[in-house]
């Protein structure tokens, strides 16, 4: 065999290398970027999360609190959760591979909230309501792949949580920040209001301006490392505020098990990759360079 063709054969396999590495990279971090890596065949819709400003949000910190200023379902609820007494709350799920999401850990974000937009059930946050990062401690917020799943359940006096059936959204959490992978965009400009239950709490302003002030200290003390980022109200959060909401860290309804598996990133696997691209390279030619 000549050494030009050894040559030609060596940088063939070479590039042939790189190329698959190079597309098992794209199609790896495809899939982990652009959707979340399950199905619910419960959710019926789409949650569009806004700011208060009314426009859409599609990403923040796991410390913002509230953690979004509301979410809008893209439809009505079911019967008989669809009379003027109706009731919605926001909860958060931890998707957990190889269980079906009827299995899943959930905790509310948000206390029940009144609406008055029958077709766009509303859930309003307060600054009472926990952030994201509230759950870390209990649940491992990293579970499948770093997402976590948003349900909008309907509830009514007289009648059981609905959890049949919800509108839902998918976040991915990576460090301190989420995004948003899978939801509405374009319900914030719903017609309407929403009341958040908590603000009926006789304590509720005290509660409050407890929460600020202790924003306002933790923002006005020095750290080496940021303890507050921008939330959905344009303020930082500081953490836990003094005094708690119904929207607590509990069970959701119908939930149950446990979650204990941390999630990946693609991140490691590309440098994998790329690294036994390399080997390889370098082993063929070497290789090729003692027969010669």
């Amino acid at each position: 065999m000549t050494q030009s063709l050894l040559t030609r054969r060596l940088i063939a396999l070479i590039v042939g290398s790189v190329l698959a590495v190079g597309w098992l990279s794209i199609v790896s971090i495809a899939a982990w970027a652009d959707d979340a890596p399950y199905r619910d065949p419960h959710a019926s819709g789409t949650i569009t999360l806004c700011g208060k400003d009314g426009q859409p949000v599609t990403s923040g910190s796991v410390n913002d609190r509230p953690f979004v200023w509301r979410a809008v379902s893209s439809q009505a609820p079911p019967a008989p959760y669809d009379g003027s007494d109706a009731l919605v709350s926001l909860y958060v799920f931890l998707p957990r591979q190889g269980s079906s999401p009827s299995d899943w850990v959930g905790v509310p974000l948000t206390a029940v909230t009144e609406y008055s937009d029958d077709a766009h059930p509303m859930a309003q946050t307060t600054i009472l309501d926990p952030p994201l990062n509230q759950f870390s401690d209990q649940i491992v917020v990293k579970n499948w792949d770093g997402h976590l799943q948003l349900r909008m359940y309907s509830s009514a006096p007289g009648l059981p949580t609905n959890t049949n059936t919800y509108a839902a959204a998918d976040i991915a959490v990576h460090g301190d920040a989420w995004t948003l992978v899978s939801g509405g965009s374009d319900a914030c400009g719903a017609p309407g209001d929403a009341k958040s239950k908590e603000t009926y709490l006789p304590t509720y302003d005290k509660l409050v301006k407890q929460a600020e002030r202790k924003r306002a200290h933790a923002s006005s003390q020095p750290s080496s490392a940021p303890t507050s980022s921008t939330s959905a109200d344009g303020a930082g959060d500081p953490g836990t505020p003094g005094g708690s909401g119904s929207a607590s860290a509990a069970a959701a309804p119908g939930s149950t098990g446990s979650s204990s598996s941390s999630g990946t990133s693609p991140i490691p696997l590309v440098a994998g990759l790329v690294a036994l691209g390399i080997v390889a390279g370098g082993g063929i030619w070497w290789w090729q360079t003692a027969r010669r």
